[in-house]
């Protein structure tokens, strides 16, 4: 990534490793994505901070990382399971609840990869604290999600293509809003945290695809609050088709050639979708 007499700004360091005694560290490069992280000599970064920053929140990347690991986990067995479309489904984190580790985290899901840094807003109700991130990017979403690490082979991003069940077909994708939420105690003046309940969960909405045409059923709450534009069903929608080309054959609507329609038709026609039903009463 890094050439000579050319710098990059640098989004954080993620990892360390010692290679015959030199000392390398993974770079995520501002602007750009995760397949451009590259492992750099210590003597190419330049700014110090960078490097003592990694080595203060090891512990609590530690952490941060397994609490991510269970908010995927948990989606993933929720897009797994029969329910969808629905919206506002709450998901339970309890690894994140703790306070120190939920702001860390809520920091962590608000920067994405590309686009600006989200805002963590805060709300007291009482003695009650609630600190929210809301997410509309899609691709934002998509690597908070990140099915294609935990069920690979199952899904990619925020959509699910594979139920480990033949007959259900159906895919489904989560869409706006995406809302995170830790509530607990407000903390005293003194910045510590009193004794009490703490929470972290994750709320989500997700659309449903017939696994034979197509067509796309977003949930009455969500056409209400969110998905009436148009233009938002087609946002949905073209992102569901655009991972399904990527995913190539593993699913019956890419045989079918649903993910090539063009901007505006969501279903295929009732002779692609059910050939053999549409032989049988000629």
């Amino acid at each position: 990534m890094a050439e000579k007499d050319e710098k990059y700004s640098v989004r954080r360091i993620s990892g360390r490793k010692q290679v015959r005694g030199r000392t390398y560290y993974l770079i995520e490069w501002k602007g750009f994505g995760v397949d451009d992280d590259s492992w750099e000599p210590d003597h190419n970064i330049l700014d110090e901070t960078l490097v003592s920053d990694f080595l203060a929140a090891r512990d609590v990347t530690v952490n941060s990382d397994l609490a991510l690991w269970q908010l995927r986990d948990r989606v993933a067995k929720t897009l797994l399971d029969r329910g969808a479309p629905f919206y506002g489904k709450k998901v339970d984190v309890p690894l994140a609840a703790q306070p120190e580790l939920a702001r860390v985290l809520l920091r962590r899901l608000a920067q994405p990869r590309r686009g600006p840094t989200l805002n963590v807003t805060q709300e007291r109700r009482g003695g009650t604290l609630d600190l929210t991130l809301e997410v509309f990017d899609l691709e934002h979403m998509a690597e908070i999600v990140a099915l294609g690490s935990s069920r690979p082979g199952k899904g990619c991003g925020t959509l699910r293509f594979a139920a480990g069940r033949v007959s259900n077909e159906e895919l489904v994708c989560v869409h706006a809003p995406l809302i995170i939420t830790a509530t607990g105690p407000a903390p005293r003046c003194d910045g510590s945290y009193p004794m009490g309940v703490y929470s972290f969960n994750v709320e989500l909405c997700a659309v449903k695809f017939n696994g034979k045409s197509g067509d796309p059923k977003f949930s009455k709450m969500g056409d209400k609050a969110y998905m009436k534009p148009e233009e938002r069903r087609e946002e949905v929608v073209a992102y569901a088709k655009k991972v399904l080309r990527k995913a190539g054959g593993q699913h019956k609507l890419v045989e079918k050639g649903w993910p090539a329609l063009p901007p505006g038709a969501w279903c295929l026609s009732d002779e692609v979708a059910m050939p053999a039903a549409k032989k049988a009463k000629m």
